[in-house]
């Protein structure tokens, strides 16, 4: 049964977690080619790529993954128009944390399966 992000708590994505991850060269040369070949996202325009995530992560399916101290943890897979114009498949990982209140992006990476 198909459901979606869990919408009780406000939605936040870390800017370190794009900076420092996910559009980083040094740390994670993979996931930051993805981004920047298929979807147009490097640094330099991480809160375009934050504002697309926010703005289609509650239109597709959520995947519970289990529980840990923190909360459940979920994907969603997501469809997304780059800052290049380009459409490409990024899976998500979320957790809702109940200590802190929030619904937290914990991993991004572009889906290789779309290809």
């Amino acid at each position: 049964m198909a459901c979606t992000l869990p919408n009780i708590y406000p939605l936040v994505i870390p800017t370190k977690k794009l900076t420092e991850y996910a559009l980083d060269k040094e740390k994670e040369p993979g996931k930051a080619y993805g981004f920047k070949k298929f979807l147009g996202y490097s640094p330099n325009n991480y809160k375009a790529l934050a504002k697309n995530i926010a703005q289609n992560v509650y239109n597709f399916p959520a995947k519970k993954r289990g529980k840990n101290k923190w909360g459940e943890q979920y994907s969603v897979t997501l469809e997304l128009i780059g800052a290049n114009g380009k459409k490409a498949m990024v899976v998500t990982g979320w957790i809702v944390d109940e200590h802190v209140k929030e619904v937290r992006l914990v991993t991004l990476y572009v889906s290789t399966k779309w290809r």
